[in-house]
């Protein structure tokens, strides 16, 4: 996997900060599709994580997949432990293989940070996720999808 990608990052005051990011990036000899996937010795044990296929151009069995986005980040500190985080991003999987369908993505999410120490921190968060050129969500059944999540993160 290759990735290029460039940052912006401003603070408004103390209080306020805003930060952007672009990225491209690609992967060379993909299998197409129509492939398939060659089993490890222990896929029937373990589940594996490997990428996708992508949705080469017709007759090639291998492709070089693309990918690229652009996300904001609109941050607001309230508390000297808490802050809230507006983000947008523009994502386009062009061949497929990072998503499992070639499409153009776009999400808004808020989410909240709150510190308990400087080891401890937790980030939940509400997304709204859309895909623009054909549904992606739900095994292919829907354009749109709102997620609730969050992570506690142990800083050592």
């Amino acid at each position: 996997l290759q990735w290029y990608g460039g940052t912006f990052y401003h603070k408004f005051n103390d209080d306020w900060h805003f930060s952007a990011e672009s990225y491209y990036a690609f992967q060379r000899n993909v299998p197409d599709v129509s492939q398939g996937y060659a089993d490890t010795p222990f896929s029937q044990f373990l589940p594996t994580n490997r990428p996708n296929e992508a949705y080469c151009p017709s007759g090639l069995t291998h492709c070089t997949a693309h990918v690229w986005g652009v996300v904001a980040f609109l941050n607001y500190k309230f508390t000297p432990l808490d802050n809230l985080t507006l983000r947008g991003e523009f994502y386009d999987d062009v061949d497929g293989q990072r998503t499992g369908f070639a499409t153009r993505y776009n999400n808004w999410a808020l989410g909240w940070q709150h510190w308990f120490s400087p080891q401890i921190e937790i980030r939940p968060e509400i997304a709204f996720y859309h895909a623009l050129d054909k549904p992606a969500f739900d095994n292919g059944t829907k354009h749109a999808i709102t997620i609730i999540s969050g992570d506690v993160i142990w800083h050592f």
